[in-house]
């Protein structure tokens, strides 16, 4: 076992690293440039939105006619599917707290993500912490048995670090990060999915629109429903009226399940 018990995890981390902005100058350059009039002014506390709106405006050179309310027009790119104006607008989240089962649940969704994932083979797992599953939580008996196989699983991975270091056809590896690189690539074999992982998962708004369609359901697994729940929330703070149309039900696990009119858009 571990000198040091391993530390358990039971929620996830979102944090927000990257948001859209809009270059107003230019934006202003070119409707004086193509002798447009259009007062965006009250869409600036919204730049996706804005965003959005500005490509969806282009296709039918529309900017100061039509539709003048933020939110009549977005709902009606929502209602009418016009979802690839919805691809210019972009977020980047870093997701901790999490385990490799749900992202290898997350990365399958690939069509406008982008993903950048800690690695077990240049990373040290030797204090690692591990994600008790949802379904685990509150039943002190099974979280009794479930640490126990972590802790075990940790242990079985320092261990073989320890002897594969010193075998000698890795110590004759001039490179100590190579050495170790080597190591943690077969040893990483003996940690389960529940390893804590972290990832920076970067989406435009129609791929986090699939997304929470997808996983905040109550037809997905437990953690990414957590998971995406707390993403869902954080970009309806960012452009209520591109997420605004989600309802979230309570489901007897405490999390929630999404629903929409505006399916697939």
């Amino acid at each position: 076992m571990p000198e040091t018990p391993p530390a358990v995890v039971r929620e996830p981390d979102v944090y927000l690293i990257s948001h859209q902005t809009v270059v107003t100058p230019e934006l202003d350059r070119f409707l004086a440039n193509e002798g447009f009039q259009w007062d965006y002014s009250d869409r600036l506390p919204w730049p996706a939105e804005l965003v959005v709106e500005s490509a969806g405006r282009l296709c039918y050179l529309s900017f100061g006619t039509g539709r003048s309310d933020l939110t009549a027009y977005v709902n009606n790119i929502l209602s009418s599917r016009h979802g690839s104006v919805l691809e210019h607008a972009v977020w980047g989240f870093i997701f901790t707290g999490i385990s490799r089962s749900l992202t290898h649940e997350l990365v399958r969704h690939r069509a406008g993500m982008a993903y950048s994932q800690l690695s077990q083979r240049y990373v040290d797992e030797s204090r690692a912490r591990f994600v008790m599953p949802p379904a685990i939580q509150g039943h002190p008996d099974e979280e009794a048995i479930w640490f126990k196989e972590v802790a075990e699983d940790l242990a079985n991975y320092m261990a073989r670090v320890e002897r594969m270091m010193a075998w000698p056809e890795f110590q004759a590896i001039p490179s100590r990060t190579e050495r170790r690189k080597m190591v943690r690539e077969a040893a990483r074999s003996n940690l389960p999915n529940a390893t804590e992982t972290m990832i920076f998962a970067t989406g435009n708004a129609r791929a986090w629109r699939n997304i929470i369609e997808l996983r905040v359901s109550g037809h997905a697994e437990a953690e990414i429903r957590r998971l995406q729940y707390k993403v869902a929330q954080a970009l309806l703070g960012e452009a209520p009226h591109i997420f605004g149309d989600y309802e979230f039900v309570a489901l007897a696990d405490g999390t929630f399940e999404a629903h929409t009119e505006n399916v697939k858009v």
